[in-house]
């Protein structure tokens, strides 16, 4: 594997420290993480899919979606850089179904565009090909 370059390794360690502000509950470290204007996407294959908005786009997503859990918890099972601009982080989510009872343990892929220390596109995939499929053809693209 070549060496990662200094936008990659500062991309990878946003990424990380949003996911540990999640972690922790702290939703002014998750806000902090995410871009005013940032861009949330789940496709249709995935709960709650659709397109939020900036923070509150973000604040309604996640109350939906943690809104079907007693318990959850995600955990970082893998994380690489995708050019200069993209991070895809292969997600370990644990959790336990509000009233089924039913216990969760499951991967999904985040595929975050990051700007300047912040998520400007935060998307959710269910496997990690679709996700690095969709960073890499955004990479190519001009940065917005």
């Amino acid at each position: 594997m070549s060496e990662l370059t200094e936008a990659q390794l500062r991309n990878v360690e946003v990424v990380g420290t949003g996911v540990d502000a999640f972690r922790r509950g702290d939703a002014e470290g998750v806000l902090g993480f995410m871009h005013p204007d940032v861009e949330i996407f789940l496709p249709v294959e995935l709960p709650n899919s659709g397109t939020y908005r900036g923070h509150d786009g973000y604040l309604a997503w996640q109350a939906d979606w943690l809104e079907a859990w007693d318990d959850f918890s995600i955990e970082i099972a893998g994380i690489q850089p995708v050019g200069e601009r993209h991070v895809v982080a292969l997600m370990r989510q644990i959790g336990k179904g509000r009233g089924s009872g039913i216990p969760v343990d499951m991967e999904i892929a985040y595929m975050v565009e990051v700007k300047g220390r912040q998520a400007a596109a935060f998307h959710l995939y269910p496997t990690e090909k679709q996700a690095v499929s969709v960073a890499e053809q955004r990479e190519s693209q001009p940065a917005n």
